[in-house]
């Protein structure tokens, strides 16, 4: 998603090279902060060649991202814990047979702003959950891709380069 948004934005700044991918990826290590920028190259770039249906839809595919990009940094900071050894889990998963393990993607035990009191965190992923979100992700990579391209091609403003 993230390679996909830099080049967006290097269309957006009318220079489809790596090198302003690089950059995009250099506005911050998260997309929130990436965010602005890329939103402010958009408003330019339809602000030169406009097209309210493309830039609606360009909004409505930076909703989704922004909506992710939480979801994001919970797997990839988060660990994956046996539930079974969990007071609170037992509670609301009921028992489990012997000697079965159950994991959950859980936040660390550090982030106490993920937790509620000392036992339960905010969020608990299980592959239902993970696979879920692996699946959205790659549907906005494919919907953003696909944006790409008629950026590139369908909707070709006077004087852009085409690859």
């Amino acid at each position: 998603v993230e390679f996909v948004l830099g080049t967006i934005y290097s269309i957006f700044k009318g220079d489809r090279t790596l090198k302003l991918v690089h950059e995009y990826a250099a506005l911050g290590e998260v997309f929130s902060r990436r965010y602005p920028r890329l939103k402010a190259e958009s408003d330019s770039y339809f602000a030169r060649y406009p097209n309210q249906s493309i830039k609606r839809q360009f909004y409505k595919l930076l909703e989704r991202a922004i909506g992710y990009s939480g979801r994001r940094n919970d797997v990839a900071h988060g660990f994956v814990f046996a539930v079974q050894q969990t007071s609170y889990f037992k509670i609301r998963l009921g028992q489990f047979p012997p000697h079965t393990n159950r994991w959950l993607l859980v936040p660390p035990a550090y982030a106490l702003k993920k937790h509620i009191g000392t036992d339960r965190p905010l969020y608990a992923y299980s592959s239902t959950e993970l696979n879920a979100l692996a699946k959205n992700l790659n549907e906005l990579s494919s919907d953003l891709q696909a944006f790409r391209d008629v950026l590139q091609g369908g909707y070709h403003p006077p004087g852009l380069c085409r690859d």
